[in-house]
């Protein structure tokens, strides 16, 4: 059974930048915000006590509106895109050179960290030279961390803990695996950091029951049991959600996105709130990668 901790500060909310460069989440009905509405988040997410942005090259335009908007005082950790199809004698130019392009849309002199975005890029010799590049990196200052991004547990099989200062890894009261595989707990005892992303299961946890999509028909007793639980706690799916991940011993940061400032006034008052609650969900985690794994999820499914 996952273990809780008392409160968090609203410092360890990350802010996720996906929505600002894509359209993302199953539950988006706007569409990627503008401009003045993406600086109108950023400022009401730094008043707030946030610090952290979360972002990738492969997030279409996020790191260029970021730089637009002017970002010099955050914390920025990136991810860089895969290596699969770069030949092991150019690994090293290709990592510094996409350090280095994100750091000029960024329009920031460093970053707080890299991420892999592809785990297998921290696996053996191409590992090796995806850590020998950050390494040289760090040791110049351009970045301060360095780690990797992965899906499932099973995905770290092959990294050892401590070459991964940062593990961003998706948790959610359905999806706990990373969790209860005892994954979480050997990074931290290692010193790592664990980010979890997809707390509200791109949107899918914060939908009312009739307007989920059809494809989660066959998943409708797993995700009743939840409403019922979120029901009978008081707190609103959002603070559910929240609260469950942030209170976990494991977990570091909650890494969350929004589409406008009044969606993130709504969050960091359910993280407020879902951290003040005894929350118990262990029992709602689910195997079923067609429900937890939005890799899997199918129209025609």
């Amino acid at each position: 059974m996952p273990s809780e901790i008392s409160t968090k500060p609203l410092s360890s909310l990350v802010l996720g930048t996906v929505q600002f460069g894509l359209a993302y989440g199953v539950a988006n009905r706007t569409g990627r915000p503008d401009i003045g509405r993406t600086r109108d988040i950023l400022d009401l997410a730094y008043t707030s006590g946030l610090r952290t942005l979360d972002t990738a090259a492969m997030y279409g335009d996020s790191e260029r509106v970021l730089g637009e908007c002017g970002v010099n005082q955050w914390s920025i950790i990136t991810k860089a895109p895969s290596l699969e199809r770069i030949d092991d004698a150019e690994i090293e130019r290709s990592v510094r050179t996409s350090v280095h392009r994100s750091l000029d849309l960024l329009r920031v002199d460093a970053l707080h960290a890299v991420l892999a975005h592809d785990s297998r890029d921290m696996v053996g010799d191409r590992g090796r030279r995806f850590r020998d590049a950050l390494a040289a990196m760090r040791a110049d200052g351009l970045i301060g961390r360095i780690g990797v991004s992965v899906y499932r547990p099973e995905d770290m099989a092959e990294i050892e803990d401590d070459r991964s200062q940062i593990v961003q890894a998706p948790f959610n009261v359905l999806d706990q695996g990373f969790i209860q595989s005892g994954r979480a707990d050997s990074l931290r005892r290692g010193g790592g950091e664990l980010h979890v992303r997809s707390v509200f299961l791109q949107g899918l946890l914060l939908m009312n029951a009739s307007d989920r999509p059809a494809r989660f028909a066959r998943w409708a007793p797993t995700l009743s049991r939840f409403d019922e639980r979120v029901r009978d706690s008081g707190l609103t799916p959002a603070a559910f959600c929240l609260g469950f991940a942030a209170r976990q011993a494991d977990v570091t940061h909650c890494v969350v996105g929004v589409d406008s400032a009044q969606q993130l006034s709504e969050l960091v008052a359910a993280f407020n709130a879902g951290q003040s609650a005894d929350i118990g969900a262990s029992d709602l985690g689910s195997d079923e990668l067609g429900l937890i794994d939005p890799r899997h999820w199918k129209d025609d499914a």
